[in-house]
């Protein structure tokens, strides 16, 4: 497969203030940190092929010189492959794609994926979902909306939450990304302009650029989120939607406030922006679970919410849900069929049992994470 060709002034963009002046550390040496940085949390993505070493000390304002040793650092670390006449592409190390033995697991931490393994909670979903399993063997078994009893499920937790959902406003998807890319499908054609928090999720990132438009960055202030950057940047860039993370921000973790999330809705609802809401972190809170759902807070505004079981419960279950109107939800359903015909049956049944029963085990996970945070922080 060819690989994608990574712009200067894209690359510029992602690094920001690489620069420390005031720091000892050869200034090569610190292109090469931010570099490395961008290539481990996803920025800067597999198979990227980068500008070249001319053109990337130009964007920079360094020379060719400091550019050439930074690159050469990362190869001779892994993380670049270089031939000659077709620039530098991004790998990872082969090292890191080994399974690390018992006594490493012992000594460092696993920092490549961020997802937790299964606990016994999800032996138990799927011991009752086998059991359900002969009574739905009389269908097909095909539901591009998904299994009615988990979007009546997941209608009434939206509904607890403080914003009224019906069933036929859920779809069940395979994943929150699956979600995000079948809602693009529907919005946006190739050039569109897509609103995103500056940093974000680098998969939604993926997802709008594998949709052939431009995502359009809102940089994140020291501490909530910049309303009237928000504002201008959609006044000034007439974006087909907004993709946005208020209930912890992936990768900073804040919670977006009741009274920013009003004023965002308000915001949807005079420019008829679409919002697409990232639920995903939703159920994984330390101190106070997040104010309700950004679509509450204003019903003229066009939200599409998504949700998933993924970080709830566990990544293997690939599954998600798009919350939106009616109307949006047929549509989509109608769309479906040009990716896949729906979701697996079994994986439904597990996640409905539990979504009825997190209550018992989601308290001891928010522990645990907050442990860990804690732990990480400490180190």
């Amino acid at each position: 497969m060819s690989s994608r060709r990574f712009g200067s002034q894209s690359l510029l963009r992602l690094l920001g203030q690489w620069q420390h002046t005031s720091s000892r550390t050869p200034l090569w040496r610190q292109l090469a940190q931010a570099l490395r940085l961008l290539i481990l949390d996803g920025r800067l993505a597999l198979d990227t092929r980068l500008p070249g070493e001319r053109e990337m000390a130009a964007a920079l304002g360094v020379s060719r010189t400091t550019v050439a040793s930074a690159l050469a650092q990362l190869r001779d670390e892994g993380y670049l492959v270089s031939h000659q006449g077709s620039g530098s592409v991004v790998v990872l190390p082969e090292s890191s794609r080994k399974v690390p033995t018992r006594m490493q697991q012992q000594t460092a931490v696993d920092l490549s994926t961020a997802a937790l393994a299964a606990g016994p909670e999800i032996h138990q979903a799927y011991q009752h979902a086998l059991n359900l399993m002969p009574t739905h063997f009389a269908n097909t078994g095909y539901d591009q909306q998904g299994l009615l009893a988990l979007r009546e499920t997941i209608a009434r937790r939206y509904s607890a939450r403080g914003l009224d959902t019906r069933p036929d406003e859920v779809m069940i998807v395979n994943g929150a990304v699956s979600g995000f890319a079948l809602i693009l499908r529907l919005l946006t054609g190739p050039g569109d302009r897509v609103v995103v928090d500056h940093p974000t999720y680098p998969l939604a990132i993926a997802a709008i650029e594998g949709a052939s438009c431009r995502p359009v960055g809102v940089t994140l202030p020291a501490s909530g989120w910049d309303l009237d950057g928000l504002a201008a940047t959609i006044a000034q860039t007439a974006p087909r939607l907004a993709y946005l993370m208020p209930d912890f921000h992936n990768p900073t973790g804040r919670c977006m406030d009741a009274a920013t999330r009003e004023k965002v809705a308000d915001l949807a609802a005079q420019t008829r922006t679409t919002l697409v809401v990232d639920e995903t972190m939703v159920d994984l809170w330390y101190d106070a679970p997040p104010p309700a759902p950004l679509a509450a807070f204003n019903p003229q505004a066009p939200v599409i919410t998504l949700g998933s079981a993924g970080k709830s419960f566990w990544g293997g279950l690939r599954l998600g849900w798009i919350r939106a109107s009616s109307r949006t939800i047929a549509t989509l359903v109608q769309m479906r069929d040009t990716l896949d015909l729906g979701s697996p049956l079994l994986e439904q049944l597990a996640t409905g049992w539990l979504m009825d029963n997190g209550e018992q085990f989601l308290p001891a996970r928010r522990q645990m994470l907050a442990a860990r945070r804690d732990f990480c922080a400490a180190l």
